[in-house]
């Protein structure tokens, strides 16, 4: 595993951390298999440049329909919220269950 220390400090908290299947021959080549696509397949900067071009297209969602709060995220992970109004940005927990139950309808 590769961190920077204040993250690896985080296990030195008493309780013992292990892992069943860390370090074995097949997990360690599972994991370069991966890398190798990763890498090969240029995924992280595909996820990247997707993800900039969601955000600049949700950022237009955003100024067309007042329901759209702070729009966010680092390549594929993009959130956003609906809010009562973009003055109070008070949440919209109606508007967002309706969504969620609509995407989940279609399989999305």
């Amino acid at each position: 595993m590769v961190c920077p220390n204040e993250i690896a400090e985080t296990f030195n908290n008493g309780m013992e951390f292990f892992s069943s299947f860390g370090g074995n021959p097949v997990s360690c080549a599972i994991v370069q298999a991966v890398l190798d696509v990763l890498e090969e397949e240029q995924l992280q900067q595909n996820a990247k440049m997707v993800g900039n071009y969601y955000l600049q297209e949700l950022g237009k969602l955003q100024q067309k329909y007042e329901r759209i709060g702070d729009v966010r995220g680092s390549g594929l992970f993009i959130g956003f919220e609906f809010v009562k109004d973009q003055i109070t940005l008070e949440p919209d927990t109606e508007l967002a269950q309706k969504v969620k139950n609509e995407l989940r309808e279609k399989f999305i």
